[in-house]
């Protein structure tokens, strides 16, 4: 009844991640013979659920690699009315849903001017659900509004409460056509750049892979945040489940950065959806599809509109459309 964008949890992030997993394990494993010292930095969602399970069963070195840390600092900036070049961040939980738990201008607090932002019901009302999850949690969280009110119990509860709190997309608003479109412009801009004549115009993004690329070749040192096994990085989150950190890189490889504990209100959230990972995971890895049920079971969204039969249904009917994709339950 309600749209998602359904990347990253709930029954079609959960589904995603079970048709990724055997193709990049398979990947992951024929790396194990021929080149056991490969990195594999790979940016498909969901990016909690399939780092992982591939973590878990290769011993192939894997980075899951996201933008929203880096976007959201540039978001905050842009709140702030401040040069992002000029800030500093200091970000951790899981992806989509990691924290900035230090963010600065000038080595100075710069989170008295997104509070002060807030204010402005313009600018609250272009994203309602991270500055509420701030009033009430004390942070800005990673990912925009509309992906973080499918993590929780608290915003897409009806049609009322998706026209509060996500204003752009309402009940009948189609995000297969919206993607769909999306692909075909960029289609379609390639194809325009290929065809003109003269140098291709390249631009370093945003984006991590590159300047990891650069760090382990040219040992140009940087820091990025991605996807990795807590190894005790962030103590109040469970051991070997896969959190987003800060991580340097040189010609060394990676080194995650020890972050220590959350603040308990934000470690509370980010175990709510692990929960659903962990058994997404093992799901993935074991063929065990109560597993699956379970994980969906447990998604906030789904169990307020289903009952425990319905999504049992429901997730019959996703095994059965996916099969093809799942050999993993064959």
């Amino acid at each position: 009844m309600f749209p998602t964008s359904g990347c990253t949890s709930g029954p079609s992030g959960i589904f995603r991640g079970l048709r990724y997993i055997p193709v990049i394990l398979d990947l992951a494993r024929e790396l194990e013979e021929v080149s056991p010292r490969a990195l594999i930095l790979d940016y498909s969602n969901p990016s909690s659920i399939v780092p992982w399970a591939i973590t878990k069963a290769s011993s192939v070195a894997y980075l899951g690699l996201c933008h929203s840390v880096q976007g959201t600092a540039m978001e905050m900036a842009h709140i702030a009315g401040i040069p992002y070049e000029e800030t500093g961040h200091w970000a951790a939980g899981i992806n989509h849903q990691a924290w900035m738990l230090r963010f600065e201008w000038k080595g100075r607090d710069a989170y008295p001017l997104i509070r002060e932002k807030m204010k402005d019901p313009e600018v609250y009302g272009q994203n309602v659900v991270k500055f509420e999850l701030l009033k009430h949690f004390g942070y800005w969280v990673t990912e925009s509004s509309v992906h973080n009110a499918e993590y929780v119990a608290w915003f897409r509860k009806n049609a009322a409460t998706c026209a509060r709190y996500t204003p752009g997309y309402p009940p009948e608003f189609d995000w297969v056509a919206r993607h769909a479109q999306h692909a075909g412009e960029r289609r379609e801009a390639l194809r325009a750049e290929i065809g003109r004549e003269g140098p291709l115009q390249i631009a370093r993004s945003h984006e991590y892979c590159i300047s990891i690329i650069d760090s382990i070749v040219s040992n140009v040192p940087s820091r990025i945040n991605g996807n990795v096994p807590n190894t005790g990085l962030i103590t109040n989150l469970p051991d070997g489940a896969c959190v987003e950190v800060p991580i340097l890189v040189d010609n060394m490889g990676l080194h995650p950065c020890h972050v220590g504990d959350l603040p308990p209100q934000l470690a509370a959230i980010n175990r709510a959806r692990m929960a659903q990972d962990e058994l997404a995971v093992k799901g993935a890895l074991e063929g065990d599809r109560q597993a699956v049920e379970q994980a969906v079971a447990l998604d906030p969204m789904t169990a307020a509109a289903c009952t425990l039969d319905q999504i049992h249904d429901m997730v019959e009917e996703l095994f059965e459309a996916d099969a093809p994709y799942l050999p993993q339950f064959r």
